[in-house]
């Protein structure tokens, strides 16, 4: 090694994450920045990773622990989040557990919530606080409804007008949506997802209610932080319990309750009794709300009264109880259909409605034994690379697909092309004329 062509002298900052110790004697100024060799780096992080040494120059890759490529110091889904591990899939996920993925990962994955409903979504995703979309209701979350529910049932004999979802009138002629209203109090739920780039926003809206001559809790999911001393916090996917006897502990920590002595006592010691006992009291009353809500019929705004031809292909079986008078046209909801051939395939609903799609099998866009490019096109198939392409198969795509695959044409060439390209007639780029010339010619 000399001339400078070493790997310190050209990339500095890779160099300085070289492991000190287990590389023997093998030192970065004395190995190439292209070599192939495996050596081991140590990051700012501590993490310590063992990687090719073109890999970290060429690609600029970095600790695949802080990256989420690889699970160890901690960063699998069952150390950083437990109770996101908690709605993993018991059984549909090939033996899998939260322990042996990254919390960040870019992973789909089968989940099942407290309420049994089953869904699949990136890891990543739900890290960032994407939940059950079932729970979600409609226009409000779950875990919202049913805190207030547990509120009302608390402080309902000792404060006037509780109320939900309320639209206030304020000052300069401003609208305000407030998630709940207890006597004096507004109360904001901010979920993680929802709120983690809303820090200005719910700033600005908690001095607008206080200038309106409320007093405001604002009760922030892990890890959003807080946005002032009226702040309180939960924990991420926080049950709601939590999120009440959060409420109730700011009201007493602030002197919120009635300022009248007997009134006080009694409404601290009714908060005080329900958090010491750590459990709902009001699970009848919530269920019949949430039911109420998930079983809202939203009539002229439906998608069976908007688009009735695309109703009648809304799945019959596999949607739970949810009917197309359910939801609206602009829905982004996914859920099941089955169309007149028997095909059963998942769509969102907006997709179907404002893009017109139907279904995948009909229109050839997916391979059944009947519409594969093995079937339909075998002569094109036997070009398909029979070592490039991984577990993919000529029996898996259509002929109108766009995917780019590798292809092994007679003269030995080993290219890439969509299927889409090859089933019109292009043929190998390295052949004579090739893109002037069909199959076939």
């Amino acid at each position: 090694m000399g001339y400078g062509n070493d790997l310190t002298t050209h990339f500095p900052e890779v160099a300085h994450e070289w492991h000190p110790t287990r590389n023997g004697d093998v030192q970065p100024d004395r190995i190439a920045p292209k070599s192939n060799r495996k050596v081991w780096w140590q990051g700012p992080c501590g993490h310590e990773w063992e990687a090719a040494v073109a890999n970290r120059t060429s690609r600029r890759s970095g600790c695949p622990y802080c990256a989420n490529q690889k699970v160890g110091y901690g960063n699998d889904l069952a150390t950083r989040h437990p109770e996101i591990a908690a709605q993993w899939h018991p059984t549909r996920n090939n033996h899998l557990t939260p322990d042996q993925i990254p919390y960040g990962a870019r992973r789909n994955i089968w989940w099942r919530c407290a309420s049994g409903h089953v869904w699949r979504a990136m890891v990543f995703k739900r890290s960032a606080g994407s939940s059950c979309d079932q729970c979600k209701l409609i226009g409000v979350s779950e875990v919202e409804l049913r805190a207030f529910t547990e509120l009302d049932r608390v402080l309902g004999g000792h404060l006037k007008a509780l109320s939900r979802d309320v639209r206030l009138s304020t000052p300069h002629r401003q609208r305000l949506r407030v998630d709940m209203i207890l006597g004096d109090i507004a109360v904001e739920y901010d979920g993680s997802y929802w709120h983690k780039n809303a820090g200005i926003r719910d700033r600005e809206k908690t001095q607008r209610l206080q200038r309106a001559g409320y007093k405001v809790i604002r009760v922030r999911e892990h890890p959003l932080p807080l946005t002032g001393p009226s702040d309180t916090t939960a924990p991420r996917a926080a049950k709601p319990f939590q999120v009440a006897a959060a409420v109730l502990q700011k009201m007493i920590d602030e002197e919120f309750l009635p300022t009248a002595a007997a009134r006080e006592a009694a409404a601290r010691e009714a908060a005080a009794t329900y958090i010491a006992g750590g459990r709902l009291v009001a699970r009848e009353e919530a269920d019949r709300a949430v039911n109420a809500l998930r079983a809202q019929d939203h009539g002229a705004k439906s998608l069976a009264a908007r688009f009735p031809r695309i109703a009648k292909q809304w799945h019959p079986h596999r949607n739970d109880k949810l009917t197309p008078i359910q939801v609206t046209a602009r829905s982004g909801k996914e859920v099941w259909w089955l169309c007149a051939a028997g095909h059963a395939w998942r769509a969102k609903i907006d997709q179907r409605v404002g893009k017109g799609t139907g279904c995948g099998y009909c229109s050839l866009r997916y391979a059944t034994e009947t519409t594969s490019l093995a079937i339909r096109m075998p002569d094109l198939a036997v070009l398909w690379h029979p070592t490039l392409n991984g577990t993919l198969m000529a029996t898996h795509v259509t002929p109108h697909t766009r995917r780019v695959v590798w292809w092994l044409c007679t003269r030995g060439h080993a290219t890439q092309d969509s299927v889409a390209n090859r089933s019109k007639g292009m043929v190998c780029q390295h052949c004579p004329n090739s893109r002037r010339n069909r199959r076939g010619r």
